[in-house]
């Protein structure tokens, strides 16, 4: 993989990949959600999940998809894209966090940014390497979560053809608990949220949580008001 002209450049395409890959363990995670909530109140779809090829196919995609992003983001390869990579060049080129990196990129994206900059100035968080080493700890946690609960299901049942009971997939995820790891990983979220945002460089970022695949929708619509 070669690498950017510039460690700037080069943590951009890293987040970009992140991005792309938390993204598609999401969304296919809430479908499959969606899909099995859907087939417990609806008879036929219930019956067509266990025996039409079609919607085999489809599932069966939707975890393999997962389970193939999710696999990206805790590899350990220095020559892939994934979490630690761009979060070692984030800990290693602090200083395209500053606030005068900050301001040149907005100079550079806005035309007006001579109306504006200053408020903006102000209210904005500048990472440091404490909050960079906090952040890798979080993800070095969850890779260990990846590794026990996940990484099996994607070797027994998808790389190879083990016998292996799938519900652990959803079971696992504690979906709809609250506890003190759920807490810790809220707070993350939040503050990687306002270091994105105090970078500049990729719009204005928000988080959520949801709870049940019928929050997204109203949580989306919140959102985008």
């Amino acid at each position: 993989m070669p690498l950017a002209t510039d460690p700037e450049t080069e943590f951009e395409r890293e987040l970009h990949a992140f991005g792309k890959d938390a993204d598609i363990a999401l969304q296919c995670f809430y479908v499959w959600l969606t899909v099995h909530a859907a087939a417990r109140k609806n008879l036929k779809l219930h019956y067509l999940l266990g025996r039409d090829r079609f919607w085999t196919l489809a599932v069966g995609s939707i975890q393999s998809n997962c389970l193939i992003a999710l696999g990206r983001i805790f590899d350990k390869d220095p020559r892939t894209h994934n979490a630690r990579r761009f979060l070692n060049l984030g800990e290693h080129n602090i200083a395209i966090f500053s606030k005068d990196a900050l301001r040149k990129r907005k100079y550079k994206q806005s035309a007006n940014a001579h109306e504006w900059i200053e408020d903006y100035m102000r209210g904005i968080y500048i990472p440091n390497v404490s909050d960079f080493k906090r952040w890798q700890s979080f993800v070095e946690a969850r890779r260990k979560v990846y590794a026990s609960r996940y990484q099996p299901l994607r070797d027994k049942v998808y790389a190879h053809s083990e016998r292996t009971d799938v519900a652990g997939f959803v079971a696992n995820t504690k979906t709809g608990q609250d506890d003190q790891q759920n807490q810790t990983k809220r707070e993350f979220l939040s503050e990687w949220v306002r270091a994105v945002n105090g970078h500049g460089g990729f719009g204005e970022w928000t988080a959520d949580v949801s709870r049940h695949p019928k929050d997204v929708l109203e949580i989306l619509e919140r959102h985008n008001k």
